[in-house]
C-alpha cells in the first residue's frame, strides 16, 4: 500500500511538469486521479489548522527565497537521482493530505 501511495505522489510531481500551460478542465481531463486545490481551499486549510504535509517541489533557492510557512522543500529534478527523492517521499506521513505545489 505505502509503495503505491509512494507511486502515485512520484507520478504527481512527473505529472505536474509538463502540465504548465494546460488548463484547469484539460488537466482534469487528462489526470482524473489527481486532485487540484485553489489557493483559497489551501488557506483555509492553513486557517483550519488541518491535517496536512505541505511541499514546495521547487529547487532550495527559489524555497529559501521564500515559501509558504510550514511548507517542506523536496526538489522535484528531472536530472537528479530518483533513488534519492523516493527515500524522502517514503519518509512522509500516510495519514495526512500531501499537499505539493512549485512555482
Amino acid at each position: 500500500m505505502k509503495k503505491g501511495i509512494i507511486f502515485s505522489l512520484l507520478a504527481c510531481l512527473l505529472l505536474a511538469l509538463p502540465m504548465q500551460g494546460f488548463s484547469d478542465e484539460e488537466y482534469e481531463m487528462a489526470y482524473p486521479e489527481v486532485s487540484r486545490i485553489t489557493a483559497e481551499e489551501l488557506k483555509q486549510m492553513i486557517d483550519e489548522e488541518g491535517e496536512y504535509v505541505l511541499v514546495d517541489s521547487r529547487d532550495s533557492m527559489s524555497y529559501d527565497q521564500g515559501h509558504i510557512k510550514g511548507a517542506i522543500n523536496i526538489y522535484y529534478d528531472l536530472a537528479g537521482d530518483p533513488v534519492s527523492l523516493e527515500m524522502m517521499l517514503i519518509g512522509l506521513p500516510m495519514d495526512k493530505w500531501i499537499i505539493i505545489y512549485c512555482s
